[in-house]
């Protein structure tokens, strides 16, 4: 699955965070640019690599909502 999406998604683009997060510095409706897959986790999914600001985190994409559609 990572393999796909890293060959099929135009990187970087922006997205929002779209799902309540218990821990962490993100909320509903942060933006963040996506660099790329970062691999997956059993417990949430596929994870992405994420700039918000000058920080770099590793974000479940299932958790984000691109911006622009193109």
């Amino acid at each position: 699955m990572e393999d796909y999406l890293r060959n099929n998604l135009n990187f970087p683009f922006l997205a929002e965070v779209s799902d309540f997060q218990e821990k962490g510095i993100l909320n509903i409706g942060d933006g963040v640019k996506v660099h790329n897959i970062s691999g997956s986790d059993d417990v949430y999914g596929v994870m992405a690599k994420v700039k918000f600001g000058r920080k770099t985190f590793h974000f479940p994409l299932h958790d984000l909502s691109v911006i622009d559609k193109k």
